[in-house]
């Protein structure tokens, strides 16, 4: 599994939906990376990040490797307003639904996308509201 082309499969279906909405100025950054994907300085509010949180093979084992694998995904939308804030997870949550993220670069294709949840914070230190989305992603190869 080419765990790199994953995370550019999901930044891709993230972008997407970002930007389907009309929220292109919104930066989308990876959390705990070194890729291009990840800001270079301090985001300035509004802005998405998102970060693998486990990736688990359900498939069987007893041909060689596992054919499907399952992933939790934390996606983090962060603004001072909460509309925005509820823009951004709203056009998040749209694009999970359609359940067609791009096919990986090692032959995965989407079979699910589960909501596993969400939940909105205000972030007393940095004074943001927060929306904390959970998506499960399953795919087969």
């Amino acid at each position: 599994m080419d765990l790199d082309a994953h995370w550019q499969a999901m930044y891709d279906a993230l972008r997407a939906g970002l930007d389907t909405a009309g929220l292109t100025d919104v930066p989308l950054a990876a959390i705990h990376s070194q890729d291009s994907q990840t800001a270079g300085e301090a985001l300035v509010p509004p802005y998405v990040i998102y970060s693998g949180e486990r990736e688990t093979g359900t498939g069987t084992t007893g041909s060689g490797q596992n054919k499907v694998a399952l992933s939790g995904w934390r996606v983090t939308c962060r603004a001072r307003d909460l509309d925005e804030v509820l823009a951004m997870a709203s056009a998040v949550t749209a694009k999970m639904e359609q359940e067609d993220i791009d096919q990986t670069a090692d032959g995965y294709v989407t079979t699910a996308v589960e909501l596993v949840g969400g939940q909105t914070l205000y972030e007393i230190d940095s004074k943001l509201n927060s929306y904390l989305l959970r998506f499960n992603w399953e795919r087969s190869k």
